[in-house]
């Protein structure tokens, strides 16, 4: 990279800039548009890091909720089956009531009639006659 002349001789004296030299001419040339690029640069860098903690941010936030879900439905889960161990009888509905016929349509698009039926004050250990499990079983 000399600066040779077309004949290929070169002038007296001409001796290659050195690097730095021609760093500080390029400054010196170009010192308002590089302290202009090196601010926007600082100002984009400032606004991505508030933006990347931010979202860093949110994101432990949506763990520790999660987490905080999650355990809850834990605890919730082991209080009911505590609730069915410690012997408590399962609940029967209060009143004894009639339930209307109808019309039931299965997951697979099938409809199928359902008879009415009575419902409910079961008392002991006696299963509904007329349950739900009663009437798919008509079908």
């Amino acid at each position: 990279m000399t600066d040779a002349v077309p004949g290929g001789e070169e002038p007296e004296g001409s001796q290659p800039k050195p690097l730095i030299e021609k760093a500080r001419d390029f400054a010196k040339k170009h010192k308002r548009k590089i302290v202009v690029v090196t601010a926007i640069a600082a100002a984009g860098a400032a606004v991505l890091w508030h933006v990347l903690e931010q979202r860093a941010e949110e994101l432990a936030d949506a763990e520790e909720y999660e987490d905080a879900s999650q355990d809850a439905e834990n605890t919730e889960a082991k209080e009911s089956g505590e609730d069915s161990a410690s012997g408590k009888p399962p609940r029967n509905s209060p009143v004894e009531h009639d339930v209307q016929g109808h019309d039931r349509t299965l997951g697979d698009g099938r409809v199928i009639k359902i008879p009415p039926y009575k419902r409910g004050g079961a008392k002991g250990g006696e299963a509904d006659p007329g349950g739900e499990d009663a009437g798919e079983a008509a079908a």
